[in-house]
């Protein structure tokens, strides 16, 4: 019943329903007393309901918390991506780009092509906020040709592959 409420709280969360996603994560509190083997990604999500309604550094704490606790690569990598996105809210560029470089090299070795150009994505919009437009620039096209080959892969823009 608690991964069921977990799954369902992700879902929920990436539909845009807070209320109802921290719903699903009272149900699961309630049946995982956090000791569940998804706890980092429970934290991941209080982090991502958190950093929605623009809570900041309690956002910055949970995913610090998944972070300094050595979770799984894929739970790591979602906890850099949202430390990155609150540390840019809180005007901390620097670290925000250290996160973002952080989960990308995490996401490189899942091979998580949606998440890499996410990542670049990121890495790309905090270079341009330090000043660095040229290797922003860099970035966001590495993000554009990830997602280019991924569409080409899957088959969704209707070329194929050469033999």
């Amino acid at each position: 019943l608690a991964a069921a409420a977990f799954r369902k709280g992700v879902i929920l969360a990436d539909r845009g329903n807070i209320a109802e996603a921290e719903s699903a994560l009272q149900v699961v509190d309630q049946h995982c007393n956090r000791k569940c083997a998804f706890v980092p990604g429970m934290n991941n999500l209080r982090a991502r309901l958190l950093l929605d309604k623009g809570d900041f550094a309690p956002a910055l704490a949970y995913a610090a918390a998944v972070i300094r606790a050595g979770a799984e690569n894929e739970e790591l990598a979602n906890a850099r991506r949202i430390a990155a996105a609150a540390e840019t809210a809180l005007g901390r560029d620097e670290a925000a780009l250290a996160h973002y470089l952080a989960a990308l090299e995490l996401d490189k070795q899942l091979a998580f092509s949606a998440r890499i150009a996410e990542d670049l994505r990121g890495v790309a919009r905090v270079l341009k906020k330090l000043g660095r437009e040229a290797e922003a620039e860099l970035y966001a096209h590495r993000a554009d040709a990830v997602v280019a080959a991924s569409r080409i892969l899957s088959g969704k823009d209707g070329k194929k592959l050469p033999p």
